[in-house]
């Protein structure tokens, strides 16, 4: 489990990341506990440098252990990226629907 720490202690865990590609199109579903501002941005920017060769995939430990956002890849642009669903407790917004 990854946690993603912003100053003042604030602390959100990822429970999962999936990654599918269909054709051009690549999925990424991202769960957690809660999200900091820009944290799916960031978290996609350093995949997609890692997918593209530009950083080893060994750097996730030490990013994370630095707890310094420098240390991360650049905030992927919001174009592209969508909001699925929100779950809480027994809530599920794509059941919802």
């Amino acid at each position: 489990m990854w946690r993603l720490a912003r100053r003042g202690g604030t602390v959100r865990q990822i429970h999962s990341i999936d990654i599918d590609r269909t054709g051009d199109r690549i999925i990424l579903r991202i769960a957690g506990g809660g999200f900091l501002h820009r944290m799916v941005r960031i978290t996609v920017g350093t995949l997609v440098e890692i997918a593209t060769g530009r950083r080893p995939p060994d750097d996730i430990p030490a990013i994370l252990a630095s707890k310094d956002r420098k240390r991360a890849g650049y905030t992927a642009p919001a174009a592209g990226l969508a909001l699925v669903g929100v779950r809480y407790g027994n809530f599920d917004s794509e059941q919802a629907s």
